[in-house]
């Protein structure tokens, strides 16, 4: 039986309906049109039942995953006086339509000896919605979280993503 920030994320993971994929960035204003930038170490999945949070963890090894009823965004963002903080939304790229929200239908997460599922730590994960749109979330990344769709973590687990010698990460899957 799980407890904590674990059972939290699977219950979030199993019931609730995803509206949209939330990237915090900010607006760079240093040339003729604004840029949006994207701030690659927290991403957050909105949902009827408030938001999955997937953090960076300090190690830049595994990703931490709590849930929150309410949007939170995290203090480093306001570090800067003059930095202008927005809200990207990545539904249509990254959860595959605009048109409805998706329900999970399966998910696989990696874990290695820095996992700790009961903090929330795992080293990716992949969700899997209604029809058959698929978000990865990998946390081997010097500059942060690094997103992907489709089969790109099967892509990348043939590649080796991940693996440090004698520390090979552990597949988990849970299906509706």
């Amino acid at each position: 039986m799980h407890t904590g920030r674990w059972n939290q994320t699977l219950t979030f993971l199993r019931e609730a309906t995803v509206k949209d994929v939330l990237l915090p960035g900010f607006v760079h204003r240093d040339g003729p049109v604004p840029i949006i930038r994207w701030w690659f170490w927290t991403v957050y999945l909105a949902s009827d039942l408030g938001y999955l949070k997937v953090k960076m963890s300090d190690d830049h090894g595994s990703l931490l995953l709590s849930v929150m009823p309410e949007l939170e965004l995290d203090p480093e963002l306001f570090e800067e006086e003059d930095d202008e903080v927005m809200l990207i939304s990545g539904d249509a790229p990254l959860l595959g339509s605009t048109l409805q929200p998706s329900r999970c239908t399966s998910f696989r997460y990696w874990t290695n000896s820095e996992s700790d599922l009961e903090a929330g730590r795992i080293r990716c994960l992949e969700l899997v919605f209604s029809g058959e749109n698929r978000l990865v979330l990998d946390a081997m990344r010097i500059d942060g979280i690094r997103l992907g769709t489709a089969d790109v973590a099967d892509r990348w687990l043939s590649c080796g993503f991940g693996s440090t010698p004698g520390d090979p990460p552990a597949e988990h899957r849970w299906d509706r």
